[in-house]
């Protein structure tokens, strides 16, 4: 089948260049796509002679200091190859596939499911993914959509809340260490592949991922390498986890230069980041816009309200469904979400519950779907500081109000693993059109 989108090859091309990863895109249906991500050989060598040397660390041969490499090649050969593969993957392949499918403005409605790897011989490695497509919606002059914001309750004793509540933000902005890493930061970080030497591998090969500094989960690395550390700061690592089950694995623990590029506190506040989040230009928009978290109706945020009622308008006015299995495929990433919550048995005893989570699924996926084809209409990028402020507002029970859009991932809540940047920008460029969306609306 005809190839929609290739970045650079078409198919298997032996003439691509070979310090690029190519990507290759096309539909098998009008809900189905394939993507195509092919690792140069040059890498997938580079990426293996690192593996073998680690694989030497761990093997005792009898009568040698060190395992020789070619009796580690020869009896670990398809564990090295399996490792080589799930770096690849990890590393450049599943962020690669999100920026270009972005890029390309590629409607789709899920995230890449890996089916295939095959072994090029003098090529490279080329990942097969199958990947769920939404329909591209026609979008309508939104923007002059008439649109009545549900209005705030008028107790006063809600302005004092906010008062206090700003009061208090600002006296603790006072005594933060800006540069200085803390427990409940967030810290974003770039790493580049080394040998055993700290000697970098492949510079043009950049990963970039946040951390939460919190000291109940992954103190290895937290504790060894990131606390205490500055902004600005670089240094080397040995372990860099991809996976929740990271101790097992391998191909995890290559060396990585680290240097850290910014840090979000996650126990304060930032005014001034929250006030260009929401374009607010003085005190009493500031105010206003924090009463938005704190008047409740019927355990109802007034921010959620105005959210729900914007969906509800969009969706009067852009009509579609999405396909079944589209929604059963979310309903299964829902319910392995669900399951891991602590309230879980409670919410499984109602008799609809199978049916509530299955809508939820349908309703996630329409806001997902209307807000990607929103951005990619409007242009809307996302940057480290999009990302800062995003995290910024999960600081406070309060605040999290604010945040609409998350990534369905275990590992963001319960900072297992670093977050890669490219699943947060994903989530991010989501939440910056719906207040793109309100903005425009209500200004």
């Amino acid at each position: 089948m005809e190839s929609d989108f290739s970045v650079p090859f078409q198919g298997i091309n032996l003439d691509i260049p070979l310090d690029l990863v190519s990507f290759n895109f096309h539909h098998v249906s009008s809900h189905l796509g394939k993507i195509n991500v092919l690792a140069p050989d040059d890498i997938v060598k580079k990426v293996f002679d690192l593996t073998v040397n680690l694989y030497k660390k761990e093997i005792q041969v009898l009568g040698f200091s060190v395992a020789p490499d070619s009796y580690v090649k020869e009896h670990y050969r398809d564990e090295i190859d399996s490792a080589v593969k799930n770096f690849l993957l990890h590393y450049f392949v599943l962020d690669f596939i999100i920026e270009r499918v972005i890029e390309l403005k590629i409607p789709v409605a899920s995230y890449p499911r890996l089916i295939a790897v095959e072994d090029i011989f003098q090529v490279g490695v080329n990942f097969t993914f199958d990947i769920s497509l939404a329909d591209n919606l026609e979008i309508k002059e939104w923007k002059y959509f008439p649109f009545k914001s549900p209005r705030r309750k008028n107790y006063k004793d809600l302005d004092k809340q906010v008062d206090i509540f700003l009061k208090k933000s600002i006296e603790g902005i006072k005594k933060i260490k800006y540069d200085v890493v803390e427990d409940g930061d967030w810290v974003y970080f770039e790493v580049i592949l080394t040998d055993n030497d700290n000697k970098i591998i492949l510079p043009f090969y950049k990963r970039c991922f946040w951390l939460k500094i919190n000291p109940q989960s992954f103190t290895v690395i937290v504790s060894k390498y990131f606390s205490n550390k500055k902004n600005g700061d670089s240094f080397c690592i040995d372990l860099l986890p991809l996976s929740k089950d990271f101790e097992d694995n391998i191909f995890e623990r290559h060396n990585f230069f680290v240097t850290i590029k910014d840090i979000v506190k996650g126990n304060v506040f930032l005014v001034n980041d929250f006030r260009s989040v929401f374009k607010l230009k003085n005190k009493v928009e500031l105010h206003e816009k924090l009463i938005e978290v704190f008047s409740f109706r019927n355990d109802v945020s007034q921010r959620r309200s105005i959210i729900e009622e914007m969906f509800h308008l969009f969706f009067s006015k852009h009509r579609f469904e999405v396909p079944k299995h589209l929604v059963i495929r979310k309903k299964e990433d829902l319910l392995l979400f669900i399951k891991k919550r602590p309230d879980y048995l409670v919410y499984k005893q109602n008799l609809d519950f199978e049916d509530q989570v299955e809508r939820l699924s349908e309703r996630i996926l329409k806001e997902e779907i209307l807000m990607d084809q929103i951005a990619g209409n409007e242009d809307i990028i996302v940057d480290s500081k999009d990302i800062k402020c995003y995290l910024n507002l999960l600081c406070n029970s309060r605040l999290k109000e604010f945040v609409y859009f998350r990534p369905l991932n275990e590992a963001f809540d319960e900072s297992i693993v670093p977050i890669h940047d490219t699943l947060l920008q994903q989530t991010c460029r989501r939440e910056k059109t719906l207040n793109h969306i309100l903005y425009t609306l209500t200004k």
